[in-house]
């Protein structure tokens, strides 16, 4: 296929096994899987794989790289933000706790 590695496009994410606080209107999903994620939440990220994005997905793994979808008060849009452990490999086991600044 004629499919540009460095844009794949295409590439899915399911919201189907996130924490979801419908109080907070808060659903947090882990990218990558990690510790202390939803059940089967391992690997939710769908997309064509290089060396380089594979390096990147275990890091992503270790720090818990998490999305953190904050829904309007009328549910038509989100928020999405990146949370992390920024323990990394020293405790790979806390959750992701870290907001990231947009970038």
């Amino acid at each position: 296929s004629d499919i540009d590695p460095r844009n794949p496009g295409g590439g899915l994410q399911t919201l189907k096994w996130g924490e979801f606080d419908k109080q907070k209107r808060v659903l947090d999903v882990q990218v990558f899987g990690g510790s202390r994620g939803a059940p089967g939440s391992a690997g939710v990220w769908t997309t064509q794989v290089s060396c380089m994005q594979a390096c990147l997905a275990n890091t992503s793994r270790l720090c818990n790289l998490t999305y953190r979808y904050r829904f309007t008060p009328d549910w038509r849009t989100a928020e999405v933000g990146l949370r992390v452990n920024c323990c990394c490999i020293c405790s790979p086991c806390c959750p992701a706790f870290c907001d990231l600044p947009p970038f």
